[in-house]
């Protein structure tokens, strides 16, 4: 197991922007909350688990403060299995775990927020994972290699086209839309706008020209990226750049 821990000074902002993604994931809050200037506080809320649907656009994420939270980040095709739904019913979505798991949601969160090590948090919602997927209704392996496919966009980044997947899957462009999205939660088209998207964040976050990760991430032109910057993360390229953030999708942080 990869625990990777990062440590914040004073001044260093920890709270970070919100990206579009292809992928969903699911989030466990617990009612312990770091404010903005540093002071941890405890509410008497409960704590609570979200699912998060693949997103094809954010609103600006607020800035003040942040739970305590632990997660699992779900590559394409991953969410049917362990949520018991097709992806595509969580698209654009935020739904409460116990939604999806029932009264079984309830008793991993209070396993997840009885443990005060964050290794046994990790160790605990594995093990829950993976016994969702043992016992999962939802098809494992999707139909027409979808997993490849989506991973071939992702190697890609993003460059290239819905008919030239569908024609090296043998199938119709509209047999191929059907399917993805039914097994990533989006259609091949906004998959490959959110990889070229996420490709051209990580080269700018190394420090390549904008113009430059335009050319290379195959926009347009910079006004075209800057609109798809707008659209996945309610941000420029400028800013994003330029501002101190911490997000796990910059190498920066």
């Amino acid at each position: 197991m990869l625990l990777w821990e990062h440590a914040f000074f004073a001044g260093d902002s920890f709270c970070s922007p919100l990206f579009a993604n292809g992928h969903a994931s699911i989030v466990f809050a617990f009612p312990h909350i770091c404010r903005a200037d540093g002071i941890w506080l405890t509410l008497r809320s409960a704590p609570r688990a979200d699912v998060i649907g693949p997103m094809t656009t954010v609103g600006q994420a607020s800035l003040e403060e942040r739970p305590q939270m632990v997660g699992a980040y779900l590559r394409a095709t991953a969410a049917p299995a362990i949520t018991g739904v097709p992806a595509s019913e969580l698209t654009d979505q935020i739904i409460p775990l116990e939604h999806l798991w029932g009264p079984s949601a309830h008793t991993v969160i209070a396993s997840l927020c009885e443990s005060r090590s964050e290794t046994a948090r990790v160790e605990l919602l594995e093990s829950a994972l993976l016994h969702r997927i043992g016992h999962s209704t939802q098809p494992h392996n999707p139909p027409l290699r979808i997993k490849q496919i989506a991973h071939s966009i992702l190697e890609r980044r993003g460059q290239t086209t819905v008919d030239s997947l569908a024609a090296e899957a043998g199938v119709s462009r509209q047999y191929l839309s059907f399917r993805f999205r039914e097994s990533v939660g989006v259609t091949p088209k906004q998959f490959c706008r959110l990889a070229r998207f996420h490709s051209a964040l990580q080269c700018l976050s190394d420090g390549e020209d904008a113009a430059s990760v335009a050319v290379g991430a195959g926009y347009a032109d910079q006004s075209h990226m800057i609109a798809e910057f707008r659209t996945f993360s309610s941000l420029t390229p400028h800013r994003i750049v330029t501002e101190d953030w911490f997000h796990p999708f910059t190498r920066r942080s």
